[in-house]
């Protein structure tokens, strides 16, 4: 059985962290919603509120679509996961897992292996007779859930 046949079929619920610490909840059914579990770390300026009301929406929330993979990076990973899992925000979130750029990471049932890692002076300098970015973006892509620009 391959990796990708026991990826989960989709991802519904997300646990958000600020380092090691768990701010909240992020859940999808028919809306978005991220329910803060503390008071003392906001994770947005406009997730402020007095209490835990928590956040509701029909998509999500600039905070977590800020570093979602767009372009060719998203087309691609969704392409390579089409026949095993349904790939939307939720999921490219769980897969962005704590590789993201940011203050925020991420923990789901989605559970992956690390994959090996290629040292800068390997790639710089790279001889192989194939192209080297299609190799790097075979191993990477369940882990590179980055965007195009970056804040």
């Amino acid at each position: 059985m391959s990796l990708l046949e026991t990826l989960p079929k989709s991802i519904n619920s997300i646990e958000v962290f600020v380092a090691d610490c768990n701010v909240g909840l992020l859940t999808h059914g028919t809306r978005h919603h991220f329910q803060p579990i503390q008071t003392a770390q906001n994770i947005s300026l406009t997730m402020t509120q007095q209490g835990l009301d928590g956040f509701y929406s029909g998509s999500l929330h600039p905070i977590f679509t800020q570093n979602l993979p767009e372009g060719f990076n998203r087309h691609y990973i969704a392409e390579k996961l089409a026949r095993y899992a349904k790939v939307n925000d939720m999921y490219l979130l769980a897969l962005q897992a704590n590789h993201g750029i940011g203050m925020l990471t991420y923990q789901s049932k989605l559970n992956l292996p690390e994959p090996e890692a290629v040292s800068l002076p390997d790639i710089l300098n790279y001889s192989g007779s194939d192209a080297l970015f299609p190799q790097l973006l075979e191993k990477y892509y369940l882990r590179n859930a980055l965007a195009g620009v970056q804040p």
